[in-house]
């Protein structure tokens, strides 16, 4: 089996090559949605932080896909500290990401904030209660123009104010 993944990548290397695209053969290569894609492909999440009473910005380390990156359903907030949800959170601190409890649309709206499609804010439907530790958890962002992805973009834990 780890014959022909081998295989198979360095088919979709050489033709990607001969038709003139870049491909990151470099990395781990992750399997998502039996498509290959190289850790330098995925974006992960690199900040967040509140900024207002109802507000959050959070940051991916390359441009992602838009309609991906403003989706409720890519995210999750983790409530650290109660075994049920309190806050903002669709989380307790030992429930598992679903896509049953992913935020949604009711919850809030994401919007990106500049044109890089790097940077984003989520406006919350409620206030956000000050003094809560929370885990902004992603999955499923991809670059402009990716297929779907169901793997991790990773998670930041931030707090109140």
């Amino acid at each position: 089996m780890i014959k022909l993944k081998s295989f198979l990548i360095i088919c979709i290397a050489f033709i990607m090559a001969f038709m003139g695209i870049k491909y990151p053969c470099y990395g781990e290569i992750i399997n998502g949605n039996n498509l290959i894609y190289s850790k330098e492909m995925i974006p992960k999440i690199i900040k967040v932080e509140q900024i207002n009473e109802n507000k959050i910005e959070f940051s991916y380390d390359m441009p992602v896909d838009k309609a991906k990156g403003t989706s409720p359903n890519n995210y999750w907030i983790r409530d650290i500290v109660n075994i049920k949800p309190a806050g903002i959170a669709s989380l307790g601190k030992n429930d598992k990401a679903t896509n049953e409890n992913s935020l949604t649309k009711d919850m809030v709206e994401i919007t990106s904030k500049n044109e890089s499609n790097k940077d984003f804010i989520m406006t919350f439907s409620k206030n956000i209660s000050p003094g809560m530790t929370y885990r902004l958890i992603v999955y499923g962002i991809t670059i402009p123009g990716n297929s779907d992805f169901s793997g991790s973009n990773g998670f930041l834990i931030f707090t109140t104010k």
